[in-house]
């Protein structure tokens, strides 16, 4: 009723034109005058794809609403202004029936890079069918992920409101052991938490996008020219996106087209993917990329645009349309990510969150749009949900979705979140998920120079108190990465106390990464000693996963008297694969280029293994040397294994080579291809054509809790 009582009377303040109704639908007292909604309107003409797809999808109210949100109007025709479609292709096969969402568990999040036993063999080189996701690859962790990319386990209906299990502990190393060069045995670990913060935060910390696209080479010819052979790479490129969502039968291609709009589009691309939205035809994963993407879409400059999306985007956030359940969740984070250039959108999502339902998915994801709208009008739900586990006055939320509820806090960074954030990591009666969710938050705060002077002493105090616990062992890692954040704070002898504990391998590796972390935003001359400590526990460390953290650490404090240590493990191909992966990383980090890291490197881009070509080659573009993206393109058709493909496609779109254009769309166009391949090639035009400072995508992840997520929210964290 707050939030719904402000709204109210910036209407009256502000007049309002009529296209901004938000609605009802749980916006409590805010619409007890409004008359009936119209009915709803006849389904939008298809757009004329010429491959049998129809979207005839009527909205549809819910039984139990009180008090629906109003019905948007008809959907104009989709007209494929520059998108010629020569070979119309045959109705795809209906793909099978979803069941009904419950929460992940998060051991089967995705893994990051360089989690897996060294092994150079390639994947599996059975191309799989079109219409099917990739076959698993065992013990390999996924690279980056398209929507469709990963298929939904098996869930059972009765599940829907529980939380999700708990997250797998990794406190001991397994017994298994690699040989390394070096003269002794090297234990192994399973996959650990550190690496899922860095694989979810690390563009956030080295900003690859500005550094690889800054000072590049410039043709000869004039600016006009320049200008006008952008413009037409970019028309050749959305051409062949729309194609492929307008033509394919690969729901995986479609919906890894569909985000590569959402990144690189404009105005014109929103009515394509409310059609993709609305038809029931497509799969479930191609209609969650649509909304996602609809979100991603930079601000729209024509009014009727903005309007038309808002009134869908409102309707189907408040309960309105037949949309699956997860998909309606994505249409929400998309209103959130919108809501940044849409004040209006704001004001809806206020009122859905005074009011939520019962719909936990949706409440979760409300949640996470009101932390991305980053409006402070949204700060009192936030915070009420944070310290109450409340969402309005009736709805409770459990342990999951009150963690989404402080990472939303965090990154709105409210006056009053550093003391709420204190307040759950100091509460008994708060749960494992939301005391490491307000951890990560208040990291943030620290990191982003929004705790206050009279916050401080207690933010830095929980933080301290919670990593010397002998209790959860992620919770300790993210409060040691979380004290990391702040340039004013110097915890150098607290990591390295416990660095050199000789206990828990999975926590020494968190004060390991801590290390770099904190010495990297001391600056040079302070990190200089941090440095001088790595390198000596770096060649007593016997435990792979500490090895690895060392290793990135040393690269983010720019040691160079390190450069032959970090050197002698990529070329050691007996050392474990994890050793390697990092260090590769932590090469280019230290920013000075080498006759031998770059041979090195190069030897790898050329002849693998093809795991780590994409990390050496962004090391390579770290260093200065950016001819490389081109090498790039032919890994990426070559390669088999997925994660080498994500990794290669990453590394392409940081790059942003124009002459890399070209191939990728004829690799996108090319119906002989394998479907994953075209599928990487349009993410990579996607990030490649992308002209934002920061890429939207990569900062959704960022201080979420991986361990404690919704069913769409964990699809989200595997999506970029």
């Amino acid at each position: 009723m707050r939030f719904v009582l402000t709204c109210l009377l910036m209407a009256l303040i502000f007049v309002l034109p009529a296209e901004a109704q938000c609605g009802g639908g749980g916006g409590g007292g805010g619409g007890s005058g409004r008359a009936e909604p119209p009915p709803p309107p006849a389904p939008p003409p298809p757009p004329p794809t010429g491959n049998g797809r129809n979207s005839g999808n009527t909205p549809k109210r819910n039984p139990g609403d009180a008090e629906p949100p109003p019905v948007p109007p008809p959907l104009p025709t989709y007209t494929p202004h520059d998108c010629p479609v020569p070979n119309p292709a045959p109705p795809p096969t209906k793909p099978a029936s979803t069941p009904k969402d419950k929460p992940v568990a998060p051991g089967n999040l995705p893994l990051p890079p360089g989690t897996r036993p060294p092994s150079d063999k390639p994947g599996p080189t059975t191309p799989p069918e079109p219409d099917a996701p990739p076959p698993p690859e065992p013990d390999l962790p996924v690279g980056p992920t398209t929507p469709g990319g990963t298929p939904a386990p098996s869930e059972d209906p009765e599940d829907d409101e529980q939380p999700a299990p708990e997250a797998p502990r990794h406190d001991r190393p397994t017994s298994a052991r690699a040989p390394s060069a070096r003269g002794r045995r090297m234990r192994t670990q399973t996959a650990s938490g550190w690496k899922h913060w860095w694989y979810f935060n690390r563009e956030q910390v080295i900003n690859f996008r500005s550094k690889l696209r800054r000072g590049g080479p410039v043709s000869g010819n004039s600016a006009d020219d320049r200008a006008k052979q952008a413009a037409e790479r970019r028309i050749a490129v959305r051409t062949s996106l729309r194609r492929s969502v307008l033509t394919s039968k690969d729901e995986s291609l479609r919906s890894a087209a569909l985000v590569a709009l959402g990144r690189m589009g404009g105005d014109d691309d929103a009515n394509l993917m409310l059609h993709v939205i609305l038809d029931k035809k497509s799969a479930e994963t191609t209609r969650e990329a649509a909304a996602l993407a609809l979100g991603l879409l930079p601000a729209f400059t024509d009014a009727a645009t903005r309007t038309r999306v808002r009134q869908h985007l409102n309707y189907w956030i408040g309960g309105g349309g037949d949309i699956p359940r997860r998909t309606r969740s994505f249409a929400t984070i998309s209103a959130g990510l919108r809501a940044q250039s849409d004040p209006l959108l704001v004001m809806c999502l206020g009122m859905r969150l005074d009011e939520p339902g019962d719909d936990r998915e949706l409440t979760a994801a409300l949640l996470v749009a009101g932390g991305l709208a980053g409006d402070r009008m949204l700060a009192p739900e936030l915070l009420h949900a944070t310290r109450k586990g409340r969402v309005g006055d009736k709805t409770r939320i459990d342990d999951i979705v009150r963690g989404h509820a402080a990472a939303a806090l965090g990154r709105l960074g409210d006056a009053n979140a550093t003391r709420t954030l204190v307040a759950v990591i100091r509460s008994r009666s708060a749960g494992e998920h939301a005391k490491r969710s307000a951890t990560l938050a208040l990291g943030r705060l620290l990191r982003k120079g929004r705790v206050t002077r009279e916050d401080m002493s207690s933010a830095t105090s929980i933080l301290r108190k919670t990593a010397d616990r002998t209790g959860d062992t992620e919770l300790r890692g993210f409060a040691l990465l979380a004290l990391s954040g702040s340039s004013q704070l110097n915890e150098t002898k607290r990591f390295m106390k416990v660095l050199d504990s000789g206990g828990n391998g999975e926590l020494r590796a968190y004060a390991a990464l801590a290390l770099g972390l904190n010495g990297r935003r001391l600056g040079s001359d302070k990190s200089k000693p941090i440095a001088r400590m790595l390198v000596a526990e770096l060649e007593k460390a016997n435990v792979s996963e500490l090895e690895a953290s060392i290793c990135l650490a040393l690269g983010l404090v720019r040691a160079e008297e390190a450069r032959d240590a970090l050197l002698d493990r990529i070329e050691d191909r007996k050392a474990p694969y994890t050793v390697r992966f990092y260090a590769t990383q932590a090469i280019g980090m230290l920013g000075r280029p080498s006759a031998r890291a770059s041979t090195v490197l190069k030897n790898i881009v050329r002849d693998g293994p093809r795991d780590l070509a994409g990390e050496a080659a962004l090391s390579l573009g770290l260093l200065g040397q950016r001819s490389v993206a081109m090498s790039l393109v032919k890994l990426l058709e070559q390669s088999r294994s997925r994660q080498a493909q994500g990794l290669v496609t990453l590394a392409l779109g940081h790059f942003a080579n124009k002459s890399a254009t070209d191939p990728l769309v004829a690799l996108l166009d090319r119906r002989g291809a394998r479907p994953q391949t075209r599928e990487f090639a349009a993410v990579a035009l996607g990030l490649m054509l992308d002209k934002r400072q920061h890429d939207v995508f990569f900062d959704l992840p960022g201080d979420m809790n991986f361990h404690g997520t919704t069913r769409a929210t964990h699809r989200m964290l595997a999506i970029y």
